[in-house]
């Protein structure tokens, strides 16, 4: 600002003795003659002048490199404000994504869990064709369905057992574990189905979404698992039905960490690397 007023006192001062001349000189100097020494003291006032309008133009410069430097620093606080908007809308999105992605997860979880109690054996469907005796155990629900499932599967294994060589190859115990299960499988197509359906769809689900930390979530679903289901879903992988898709899943998330290897038939250890 006090810039400004200078240059705009120079330019009122140059305009003011240019009307003085113009009003105040004819007064004094009225003899032509007399004109041309007044004129050569002028051209020293010419000379000031000129040195008055090149201060100027330099202040000019100095005013107009002041404000491109303001408005450098608008710009850069701008930008910045912008970045920080940016970062705030990033963290907006990725909170917004988190919660989204937990309401659809512990949707599912729920879901699975509701798969599971919904299990219903009846005495007698079925037992005789898997275990060739009749049954009488009343109504079998929930998650004691996979203990009596894999009752059955183990028996049906230790039949088979004997029929194995001493050092079996893994192409053999798939074999041998494949047509066992397959036929338990048929029989509860309707149980068994739906929840290795539901239990692949919850960890693509997470294996595919874009949230840190997948690990914990999959622990999450690792706890729901009861020993006698983790030994359904490892013989599940080495058939036919789930070694393809769910298995790869298993290995990845560690879902076998608890397995309780004792329980397994001897001849059919794993062969499924549990970590």
């Amino acid at each position: 600002m006090p810039s400004r007023l200078f240059v705009f006192l120079i330019v009122a001062f140059v305009c003011f003795a240019w009307v003085g001349t113009i009003l105040v000189v004819p007064k004094f100097y009225s003899a032509p003659e007399n004109a041309g020494s007044f004129g050569d003291m002028f051209g020293s006032i010419n000379a000031l002048f000129s040195g008055l309008a090149f201060v100027g133009v330099i202040l000019a410069i100095l005013l107009q490199k002041k404000e491109l430097a303001l408005q450098r620093e608008e710009l850069v606080a701008t930008r910045d404000e912008l970045k920080g908007q940016k970062l705030q809308l990033e963290e907006q999105n990725k909170t917004f994504r988190k919660q989204s992605f937990e309401g659809t997860f512990f949707q599912l979880l729920r879901l699975h869990n509701d798969i599971v109690n919904a299990i219903d054996m009846e005495s007698g469907s079925g037992w005789e064709f898997l275990n060739k005796e009749k049954h009488k155990e009343p109504h079998i629900k929930g998650r004691d369905c996979f203990v009596k499932l894999y009752s059955i599967l183990r028996s049906w294994l230790e039949s088979k057992r004997d029929k194995i060589t001493d050092n079996p190859t893994d192409l053999e115990i798939r074999k041998a574990i494949n047509e066992i299960y397959m036929e338990l499988y048929t029989q509860y197509d309707s149980d068994l189905g739906h929840y290795f359906r539901m239990l692949y769809n919850l960890l693509k689900f997470v294996d595919t979404s874009e949230v840190m930390n997948k690990r914990f979530y999959t622990d999450l679903i690792r706890a729901q698992l009861s020993s006698h289901e983790l030994l359904m879903i490892y013989y599940n992988c080495i058939s036919d039905l789930g070694t393809k898709k769910l298995a790869p899943l298993v290995l990845k998330y560690n879902l076998m960490k608890h397995l309780p290897e004792e329980k397994l038939v001897d001849k059919f250890r794993p062969i499924i690397v549990v970590t």
